[in-house]
């Protein structure tokens, strides 16, 4: 397993520039990565990631043949996914076209631009 990267950066919010929010994002973010890092010396890097946020980049490795991955990029794309792994999802689609234009077709996901915010 690998440990968490604590050089790593953050992804912020979809709104979080609309609404005023960038710099205190950041802000909670460098604190807890400090915190992090306090308890990576004291214990360990794996007990150091539970203080980490939700919007701390974590590096992750997949391996799946085509039918999973048409499967994940349909379900982790849909309007009621997190943000985050939403355009995650729609690139593997964009990617998986582009490595099989023939089989375009069977590959299904809902762009990151479609937001539904009632049926949320």
């Amino acid at each position: 397993l690998q440990e968490y990267d604590l050089d790593a950066a953050c992804s912020l919010p979809p709104l979080a520039e609309e609404i005023g929010l960038v710099d205190r994002c950041r802000e909670e973010h460098a604190k807890s990565v400090a915190l992090a890092r306090e308890i990576a010396t004291a214990f360990s890097p794996r007990v150091a990631g539970y203080c980490l946020p939700l919007l701390h980049q974590v590096r992750s490795v997949f391996k799946m043949d085509w039918a999973e991955a048409v499967y994940i990029a349909k379900l982790r794309s849909g309007i009621k996914g997190h943000p985050s792994y939403r355009k995650v999802a729609w690139d593997m689609a964009e990617a998986l076209k582009e490595a099989e234009p023939e089989l375009a077709g069977l590959v299904e996901a809902t762009s990151p631009d479609v937001e539904d915010p009632l049926t949320r």
